[in-house]
């Protein structure tokens, strides 16, 4: 393992990896227990899981990242098709519940004229009280059925999500509506389709504000402030390695006491990149796994 992450850290791409140290680059792989199927689809390679053992499973596992494809196939989780999505969910892991469908895209989404928690005056300045309105309006989201989406994110969102939300409503698969209000993975034949976030989602899921940066009436000039780093701020520190780690539970729970301890401001997006710091080889490694 050692050996791969060294090729890793010093290659450009996971393609530069030798064949003998990497097991995931093969079209199709049969380990007994699921079938793998990869494709590159529009300049993305996506691994898709099915298992052997549940002909009538309700949707077909979906990943772009080749390590967790690897993690699964090493630890034999598609044994049991719903203990696998149980192991990933568990472990904060990304992934996608797709079902087949038609390769019609579906309309875009409407854009919000108040987006995430809305606008708020210069220098607004929360506290523990706006903190459980934004818990409130987020946990309300989350309970809907389109809050199961959070939990298939990874990362700081899939984290705000997994108390709220039951598996249960995962292991349903997508909702009715997927193939008008979802996201299409364009296949050779057929789409796969599964719920999405929307970037207003998004926002209220991380708690985002728009400020306004100027007190001039007719100024439309805007920032938007966080309680919760979105996922461009959490990749770029380093912390985004695939799963949710110790070091991530750390951070998160030392986070939320100062917020609860009314020691935290709303910060921008480049303030929280400025702010995490993690290891910075660690998010050069997780890029190339994903080139």
């Amino acid at each position: 393992m050692c050996i791969f992450f060294d090729f890793l850290l010093h290659s450009n791409k996971i393609d530069d990896i030798p064949d003998e140290i990497f097991d995931a680059r093969t079209q199709r792989l049969d380990t007994g227990l699921v079938h793998l199927q990869s494709e590159h689809i529009d300049g993305t390679k996506y691994y898709f899981l099915r298992p052997k053992n549940v002909p009538n499973a309700p949707f077909e596992v979906v990943f772009t990242s080749a390590p967790t494809v690897v993690e699964v196939l090493r630890r034999q989780w598609g044994l049991d098709f719903f203990g696998l999505v149980r192991e990933l969910l568990d472990r904060g892991m990304q992934f996608k519940t797709c079902i087949t469908g038609t390769l019609t895209q579906p309309p875009a989404p409407l854009t919000l004229r108040f987006p995430g928690l809305g606008y708020r005056p210069p220098n607004y300045k929360p506290d523990v009280i706006d903190y459980d309105v934004y818990q409130h309006i987020r946990d309300e989201f989350l309970n809907s059925l389109r809050g199961c989406a959070a939990l298939l994110h990874g990362g700081i969102v899939s984290r705000l999500a997994k108390h709220v939300v039951h598996y249960q409503h995962v292991f349903d698969g997508p909702t009715p509506d997927v193939m008008s209000s979802g996201s299409l993975i364009p296949g050779q034949s057929v789409g796969y389709w599964d719920d999405a976030l929307t970037e207003h989602e998004i926002n209220v899921i991380c708690g985002v504000y728009k400020v306004d940066t100027d007190w001039r009436a007719l100024s439309t000039q805007t920032t938007d402030v966080f309680w919760w780093p979105k996922l461009s701020a959490w990749a770029a520190a380093g912390f985004n390695v695939g799963y949710w780690s110790e070091d991530c539970e750390r951070w998160f729970q030392n986070h939320l006491n100062k917020i609860c301890e009314g020691q935290f401001q709303l910060r921008s997006l480049s303030a929280w990149k400025n702010g995490l710091r993690f290891n910075q080889s660690t998010a050069k490694v997780v890029a190339k796994n994903n080139k």
